[in-house]
């Protein structure tokens, strides 16, 4: 295993560039730093649930668009539909 380590000048700006993400993060899920982890967690499982729903609509959409279809179908001799 290879430990690797930042010391001085260099772990500042380490340091000052992850509270700068932070606070940008932050920002964009409209939290505090406190509860970052909350409001991104909170907005994973929300896509997760729009994507789901989106899927259930497309498959309601598909199948709608089957039963305009047969609806249309026109007969053109003994049950044979077309």
């Amino acid at each position: 295993r290879r430990i690797e380590a930042t010391t001085g000048a260099n772990a500042l700006a380490a340091v000052e560039a992850d509270e700068e993400r932070l606070l940008r993060l932050a920002s964009l899920v409209k939290g505090g730093r406190e509860d970052l982890d909350d409001k991104v967690f909170a907005l994973l499982e929300r896509a997760k649930r729009l994507e789901k729903e989106l899927a259930d609509l497309k498959a309601k959409a598909a199948g709608a668009a089957g039963a305009d279809l047969a609806a249309q179908a026109e007969e053109i001799g003994q049950g044979i539909k077309v």
